[in-house]
């Protein structure tokens, strides 16, 4: 502070806060991340005649680096997109290069292998893993014991899987899109799987300047590190017979996007953009032509983006308008079939999530929009809880048109009870192109009368804390997951949806398989099938005493026979 002319130093006192080397290395790594030095510094004290201690020089502050996937804050009701020539779309020129951090490809190795990495796996002593083990499977016996329709698996806490520091950016999340990616259940059932499990649960991508981790929920080791820096990354699910997998990532200070392939090690593409990314996913093969492709949604609109096409350039498949140019994207996904198979194969609608970027508390607003370059726009709701995309229980679903059905979860103010809800969409006859509201197919109160009040807290989120509700469809189970509550209601869509003439037939097409608290609050969920009659639902969730840390749930839902 410098000496301080008449007067005289008399007292020093210093106060500091206890934190773990994990902590400060956590908060090194996340929020300055240009002090993450792999070297020391020294500081020398100079003694002065006096006895007094010199005060040190002020070190100069490192300018803090920025980086935005979301759009930026504003207070004005309705903001502008940057304006584009007309025929510019905010994508330049694709290229192919290597990168530099991708020289040191060859050092991957599984992250229990790298206990001096920062996204590596710590060492877990055997009388605790089996502590663990214990208190799971104590949580299934419980399970049956009172006749739960579920069976619920807990793993082990993510810090004994990996660090503490990477278990931290595993709850948090990615920027700018979901943990598992979101839903899928409104798609054509032409998918092929690669896999040793069903698709469905992607996995959990955080980079840092340097490395990116790799955490799955369903393999062993979970987590793997990759010599990729990066402001985000996405991955894909395993395309083909030989393993094929994509990480697709995003250098926001650059505003370029890089396709990596894992499996053979070789940098794909590389695409530069022009304008800022809003919200990205993978998109299942069904979406689009039947190959690896993703979405990126920018202040422009949404555009497939399938990186082994020739030329690789983003098609754009619908557009903001002026209700949309404001809004944050919380969760995008796309549904429906237009009938055609292979290359032509596309989805027909696209349902965002979208709130504002200003308050943490606005409303949830749902729009449904067409992906068939006519960008009809319908708005669900500007108050609701949770949707998602279902595909129709029918036979026919996989190689007609078809439009998937709209599920949503809304609060009933008056008895201040979550409804679910199944409605039908259709195009508008007297124009062909705009979507309305069908019928209503069926109601469901979710009834938390006999379960327990407890409220969990939320850990901190890149995403936010919307949506309250999460749905997850699949093979016409239904499956609604209050996060806060730990609650979550199964149901199962009656085949027998409609007559030939699609005409409502039945009043009792949507009933309950069964409820289940988790006791924790719920980060998020995703569904994959299991078997013809069977669904198995991913829920990644934070740990009641840590926010740091969390387990993965996964739970067996069963139709009976």
């Amino acid at each position: 502070i410098g000496p301080s002319a008449g007067f005289r130093l008399t007292d020093i006192r210093v106060w500091a806060c206890k934190r773990s080397e994990e902590d400060v290395q956590m908060m090194m790594y996340e929020y300055l991340k240009d002090a993450e030095m792999k070297r020391k510094f020294k500081v020398n004290i100079r003694k002065s005649s006096t006895g007094m201690l010199a005060p040190p020089s002020r070190l100069a502050q490192p300018e803090r680096k920025k980086f935005a996937l979301s759009p930026p804050k504003t207070i004005q009701a309705n903001r502008t997109p940057p304006r584009l020539p007309p025929d510019d779309d905010g994508f330049g020129a694709d290229e192919v290069k290597f990168e530099p951090t991708f020289a040191a490809f060859d050092e991957i190795k599984p992250v229990q292998n790298q206990p001096s990495e920062l996204p590596s796996v710590e060492i877990v002593k055997q009388e605790d893993a089996k502590v663990l083990e214990d208190e799971s499977q104590d949580s299934i016996a419980s399970e049956s014991d009172i006749g739960s329709p579920f069976e619920v698996v807990l793993s082990d806490l993510l810090s004994t899987k990996v660090k503490s520091s990477a278990a931290a950016a595993i709850i948090r999340g990615p920027p700018a899109a979901r943990h598992f990616g979101g839903n899928r259940g409104g798609l054509a059932t032409v998918h092929t799987n690669f896999g040793l499990k069903p698709d469905g649960v992607g996995p959990i991508a955080i980079s840092g300047p340097d490395k990116s981790l790799v955490f799955f929920s369903d393999r062993d080791p979970p987590g793997r590190t990759y010599p990729i820096g990066a402001s985000g990354a996405v991955l894909s699910d395993i395309m083909d017979e030989n393993y094929s997998e994509y990480m697709c990532c995003f250098l926001a200070r650059e505003k370029r996007m890089i396709i990596f392939e894992l499996t053979r090690k070789t940098v794909v593409v590389e695409l530069q953009m022009k304008t800022k990314l809003n919200f990205w996913r993978y998109l299942p093969p069904e979406a689009h032509g039947g190959e690896l492709a993703f979405v990126l949604i920018t202040p422009i609109g949404g555009f497939h983006w399938k990186p082994l096409e020739n030329p690789p350039r983003p098609r754009q498949v619908w557009k903001r308008n002026a209700e949309l140019e404001s809004k944050k994207v919380i969760t995008y996904e796309e549904g429906g079939s237009n009938g055609q198979l292979g290359a032509d194969a596309r989805s027909t609608l696209a349902l965002l999530l979208v709130s504002s970027p200003v308050s943490s508390d606005a409303n949830v607003e749902a729009y449904c929009i067409s992906t068939d370059g006519q960008s009809s726009q319908l708005l669900l709701s500007d108050d609701i809880q949770g949707a998602a995309l279902c595909r129709p229980p029918t036979l026919d679903a996989a190689s007609s048109y078809f439009l998937p059905l709209v599920v949503t979860v809304q609060n009933n103010y008056e008895t201040s009870q979550l409804v679910l809800t199944v409605e039908d969409l259709v195009q508008d006859s007297s124009d062909g192109n705009s979507l309305v509201r069908g019928v209503t197919l069926a109601t469901a109160m979710l009834d938390m009368t006999d379960v327990s009040n407890e409220s969990f807290d939320p850990p901190p989120l890149s995403m936010g804390l919307s949506p309250e509700v999460l749905i997850c469809c699949n093979q016409g189970f239904v499956v609604a997951v209050i996060r806060s509550r730990g609650l979550i209601f199964a149901y199962d869509l009656s085949s027998n949806l409609w007559e030939s003439d699609r005409q409502f037939m039945s009043s009792d097409i949507c009933s309950l398989v069964g409820k289940h608290e988790l006791g924790r609050y719920v980060v998020d969920a995703a569904i994959r099938p299991n078997g013809e009659n069977e669904v198995e639902l991913v829920a990644l969730l934070r740990e009641d005493n840590d926010s740091k840390d969390g387990r993965i749930a996964t739970i067996t839902i069963s139709r009976d026979d």
